[in-house]
């Protein structure tokens, strides 16, 4: 077996050259897929955390695709983040008068629920997965 004592730094560990991983390769230069604001908004959650005074242990992150503003909002629980996006979406329609027209998320579950894609598809929003721990 591979001995995992001392793999401190990702991919430059003697099991990882071993083993011979490798990273995923990702574009050096990224193209934006968006021509407007919240066209396409990344989301993912961030923690478990130590919980703050207000008993919050997650960060749901929402970035814009197009002008790349971010926007935290701390939760107490993965549970949380369906109501959240929802809130944050009528916040966008509210200042903006603009609806989201996409997310990229990974296949986390509180992205995939089917309470949140039912939402989603009702509000006509597409929804595009990553893979779980990759760059979007």
């Amino acid at each position: 077996g591979l001995d995992l004592k001392g793999c401190k730094v990702f991919l430059d560990c003697a099991v990882c050259k071993k083993s011979k991983s490798k990273a995923a390769s990702i574009p050096k230069h990224a193209t934006r897929s968006s021509t407007r604001i919240f066209d396409l908004v990344h989301i993912d959650i961030v923690g478990p955390f130590a919980p703050s005074f207000g008993g919050r242990k997650y960060f749901l992150t929402i970035v814009d695709n197009h002008s790349r503003f971010g926007y935290v909002y701390l939760l107490k629980d993965k549970s949380d983040t369906f109501q959240t996006f929802k809130d944050f979406a009528t916040l966008v329609y509210n200042q903006h008068g603009i609806n989201i027209a996409r997310i990229q998320s990974d296949r986390g579950g509180e992205f995939m629920s089917q309470q949140f894609q039912d939402w989603m598809r009702k509000k006509g929003i597409k929804h595009q997965t990553s893979e779980p721990y990759t760059p979007a």
